[in-house]
C-alpha cells in the first residue's frame, strides 16, 4: 500500500478548503470588479469610465476604483495559489490524492460548443479547456496548450494559458476545430496518473513563477488598465435558459458550465507589466457591487489569462 504523506494530506485539504471558501458569489468560479470615474484616465483611456463600464461607475474616484479591482484580483490570487498548492502535492504524491480523489482533470460535455473548447493546430498542438472538479462541483475551467506523443494518446507536454470562463476565446489562426469524439478521446487521455502531473506542473509553473512575481510587483507596476484599444466589447448570449440571474430574470448563454447574461467584456492588465490579463465582465442591468456578500460582485473578473494565451 501507499504510504500516506500525512502532512502532504493535509496541505492538500487546506488547499482545497481554501478554494471552496474563497469561491465567488455569484457563478462559483468568479471574481468581480469595478472601474472608475476618473479612472480611464489612468487607464490611458482619456476619457470617462463610461467608455468601459458604460458610465454605472462614474461616481467612484479613481483610487476607489483601483481598490475595486484590485479587491476582486486578491481573491482570484487567493483562489489560484490554493490551486496551485493542491497542483504542487499531486506533483508530488499523485497516488495520495488519487485516494482522495482530489486534483480530477475532465473534459466538458458541450457538444454544441466544442467548436470553442478544442482546437488543434498544424504543428500538432492541442488548445483546449478541461476543468479541475475537486473544488468546485461545476469545476474550474483550465485552458490548456498540450502536444501529445506520436500515438496521439500519450501527453509529452502541458502548459496553463489562461484560468476562468472565457466568452472570448480566441485560437491561433492555424488552429482547427476539432471533431467531438476526437476531442472526448483526448479529454480521456489526461486521467491516467502521468499526464495529470505534467498539468498539475503546468499549473505550478504558471502560479508561481507567472502569476505571484507579477502580483508582488503589482506595486510598482502601475494602475490597471485598459489591454488594447479594443478591450472593451459586448457579450450578446445565445438564448439557452430564461431564468432568474442576480435581480431580475433574463436570457443566459452555458459557457463551461456556467450560465451568462448580456454584457460588456473588459480585459485589463497592469500598466507596465502585461505578463497577465484580466477579463472583467460587467452586467448593466445589475447594481455595481465590490464587498457585499448578498449580492453579485459586479464588475468581476472571469478569467486570468497568461502570455502564452496569446502565442
Amino acid at each position: 500500500a501507499w504510504p500516506w504523506p500525512m502532512h502532504l494530506a493535509l496541505l492538500a485539504c487546506i488547499a482545497v478548503q481554501a478554494l471552496r471558501s474563497a469561491a465567488p458569489l455569484r457563478s462559483a468560479w468568479a471574481l468581480r470588479s469595478a472601474a472608475p470615474r476618473s479612472c480611464c484616465a489612468a487607464m490611458g483611456l482619456g476619457s470617462s469610465a463610461g467608455s468601459l463600464f458604460g458610465g454605472a461607475l462614474d461616481a467612484l474616484s479613481e483610487s476607489e476604483a483601483q481598490k475595486w479591482l484590485m479587491r476582486d484580483i486578491g481573491r482570484r490570487r487567493r483562489e489560484l495559489v490554493a490551486l496551485g498548492w493542491l497542483a504542487r502535492a499531486y506533483r508530488c504524491f499523485p497516488w495520495a490524492l488519487e485516494r482522495m480523489s482530489l486534483f480530477r482533470l475532465e473534459g466538458y460535455q458541450e457538444d454544441t460548443d466544442m467548436a470553442t473548447l478544442w482546437h488543434i493546430r498544424a504543428d500538432g498542438c492541442v488548445e483546449c479547456t478541461v476543468r479541475e472538479s475537486s473544488v468546485v462541483a461545476r469545476g474550474v475551467p483550465l485552458r490548456l496548450q498540450l502536444r501529445f506523443a506520436h500515438d496521439g494518446l500519450t501527453l509529452q507536454a502541458a502548459e496553463l494559458t489562461a484560468v476562468g470562463c472565457d466568452l472570448n476565446p480566441t485560437h491561433a489562426a492555424v488552429a482547427e476545430p476539432m471533431r467531438a469524439a476526437d476531442a472526448v478521446e483526448l479529454a480521456n487521455a489526461l486521467r491516467p496518473v502521468g499526464a495529470k502531473v505534467l498539468v498539475a506542473e503546468a499549473i505550478v509553473r504558471a502560479v508561481f513563477e507567472l502569476l505571484e512575481p507579477s502580483l508582488e510587483r503589482a506595486a510598482s507596476s502601475g494602475p490597471l488598465v485598459a489591454c488594447t484599444s479594443d478591450s472593451t466589447r459586448s457579450f450578446s448570449p445565445r438564448r439557452d435558459l430564461f431564468a432568474r440571474e442576480g435581480t431580475s430574470e433574463k436570457w443566459l448563454q452555458k459557457i463551461t458550465d456556467y450560465y451568462f447574461a448580456e454584457s460588456r467584456l473588459v480585459d485589463l492588465c497592469f500598466e507596465n507589466d502585461k505578463t497577465l490579463r484580466f477579463s472583467f465582465y460587467y452586467d448593466s442591468t445589475e447594481p455595481p457591487n465590490s464587498a457585499d456578500p448578498f449580492r453579485n460582485v459586479n464588475p468581476e473578473v472571469l478569467c486570468c489569462k497568461f502570455d502564452s494565451y496569446f502565442r
